[in-house]
């Protein structure tokens, strides 16, 4: 796991933007991609392929994507937004591609 927090992008109550990326490698790596599949999906969203890499989808949810995982053989990486608010979510949207394409 990985986090980067940005102050300049506060988001509700104040906290600062976080980016979580986690890295599951072996025999846990498919059970993260159904796990980052089953909560896109259940909780409103859905999945989409991404123009990113092979392998790579995102979740799309209210308009936006917060969440995405690109998956090879053995691996996956599941790159989130923790608590956007709106706006934020709506700017990051358009980039999300690059940010699943920088972490393949």
């Amino acid at each position: 796991m990985c986090l980067f927090t940005a102050p300049h992008h506060p988001q509700s109550g104040g906290d600062p933007l976080v980016l979580r990326v986690d890295v599951v490698t072996g025999a846990n790596a498919a059970t993260a991609r159904s796990a980052f599949e089953r909560s896109c999906t259940e909780n409103g969203g859905r999945v989409t392929d991404s123009v990113a890499a092979v392998g790579a989808q995102v979740c799309q949810r209210d308009g936006t994507v917060v969440e995405g995982a690109v998956s090879s053989s053995g691996r996956t990486v599941d790159v989130y937004v923790v608590n956007a608010d709106t706006t934020t979510a709506t700017r990051l949207t358009e980039s999300f591609d690059e940010i699943l394409g920088a972490v393949r």
